[in-house]
Order: C-alpha cells, then structure tokens, then sequence
C-alpha cells in the first residue's frame, strides 16, 4: 500500500491513466482468454442473452458507485482547498494585527508567525500526501511558541488591548483552520466502496466468456475496460486531496510567506 501511495503521489496524471487503463485491458482480456479456454463451448442464445443482462447490469452498477465516489472525493478536494484558504487568511490576518499592534513590540510575535507558515508549507505539507496524514510535530511546535509570543505582549494603550484580543482571537481561528485542513486530508473513498468498485469490475469481466474468441472480440473487450480503468484512475487521482498532481496547492501559503519576508523589513528595530 505504502508503494502505491508513492506511486500515485509522484507520477504524472496521464501516466497513472495509461498504467491503470492498460491494467484493466490487459486483465479483462487475459480472463476472457483464459475463460474461454475453460469452457470453449458455444453459449445458446438463452444463455448468452443472460450473461449479456447480467454483464450490462453489473457494469452499470460499478460505474454509479464510481460516479457517486468521484464526485464524492471531488467535493473534499474543494473543501479541502477552502480550508487551506483559510488557514492563508489567517496568517495575513495575524500579520496585519502586528502591524497594526506596532512594529518594535511585535518583532519576535512576527518572526514566530513566519516559522509557523514556512513549517506548514516544508514540515507538514509533505505530511499530508501519507497513507494516514497526520500534523507535522515542528509545526505545532511552532504555533505553541507564536501563542507564547502573543500572549506574552504587554499593551500600553487601549488601542493595543483590543488588538491584543484579536490576535489571541485569530490564534484560535489558526489552529481551527489548520485542524481543518488535516481532518480534510483524512476524508477518502471509504475501502468498501473501493471494495465494490474492483469486484464488479471483475465479475463482468467474467461474464465476457460468452462471446467467442476471436482478435475483434479481445480488441473491443481490450478498449472497453480500458476506459474503465482510466475512470478508476481519476478517483484514485482525487481521493487524497493533498497527493499527486490534482492536491491542493500551496502557493497561497507561500505567498503569505513572501509578503511576512517583505514586512519583516518594518519590524527592524531602529
């Protein structure tokens, strides 16, 4: 499993498309080979009618498991983006009450902030594309040491209390945000689902038997299933919202980084 993860974490899209499509070709015409082979004997009309019903009815139900699960898996991806948008909003909040607080006060608060969004972008970032995504222990070393720091400010004017407020405020809001992220990291197609989606693939497989064996049949058989594989592919690609290519991204982190380095030039005491 560990494997697959990491095959799915740091291979292109197409390239898990085609790995997963020629999987489920080569597969598909390998047991109508091998089932035709077994029983090489001519199905009645009857009978083949009903493998054909049976065939087209298991097919149909994988495909809506797997529709319901890639829109599924879709939703947390959003969702998971959304969290990451605001856990963004606030660290540029948190930084804009620094400024706002006074700049000589707010140096080391300011620092601590910094840490906490370069540790969340190269500590925990890379935490989140696992099997079983967990936060990164730097990181929560980082967002205790920026809560000292905002506690430990000492106001001069009532301006700087309510300020200080806000930022023990917006502390809070941080961590919620950033549980969110890591509770959304968790959110995947349940194994059951993934369970139903692989065995009535197979059993239709199965039920290809009935027609004779011939190169047309293992080609359009071949390109049937392929397509389904490519299908399996995309909720593989989507299940995990922060792994391979389609995770969510982050730069609007990074940016916020960039924009506390640019700032950090105010906090400079004179």
């Amino acid at each position: 499993m560990a494997y697959f993860n990491v095959f799915l974490n740091s291979t292109p899209n197409s390239i898990i498309a085609l790995v997963f499509g020629g999987a489920a070709a080569l597969l598909s015409i390998l047991i109508f080979i091998l089932g035709r082979k077994l029983v090489p004997v001519a199905f009645e009309k009857e009978s083949s009618d009903l493998a054909i019903k049976a065939h087209t009815s298991l097919l149909a139900f994988a495909v809506l498991v797997l529709a319901f699960s890639i829109g599924d898996a879709r939703s947390n991806l959003a969702k998971a983006t959304d969290a990451v948008d605001l856990e963004a909003s606030k660290i540029k909040h948190l930084n804009q009450l620094f400024i706002s607080y006074g700049a000589v006060e707010t140096i080391a608060a300011h620092n601590a902030l910094f840490n906490v969004a370069s540790s969340i972008v190269h500590d925990e970032w890379p935490s989140l594309s696992e099997i079983k995504p967990i936060g990164s222990a730097k990181t929560e070393a980082e967002l205790r040491n920026l809560f000292e720091e905002i506690k430990n400010l000492k106001p001069t004017t009532k301006r700087q209390e309510t300020i200080k407020i806000s930022l023990e405020n917006n502390m809070e809001e941080l961590h919620k945000s950033r549980d969110s992220v890591i509770d959304k990291a968790n959110n995947e197609v349940p194994g059951l689902f993934w369970a139903m989606i692989i065995s009535l693939v197979v059993i239709s497989m199965v039920f290809n038997v009935h027609y004779q064996l011939t190169k047309l049949n293992c080609l359009l058989i071949g390109s049937h299933m392929a397509a389904v594989g490519v299908a399996i592919a995309l909720l593989a690609m989507l299940d995990a919202p922060f792994r391979g290519e389609t995770s969510v991204s982050p730069d609007i982190i990074v940016l916020e980084i960039a924009k506390l380095t640019a700032s950090a030039i105010k906090y400079e005491p004179k």
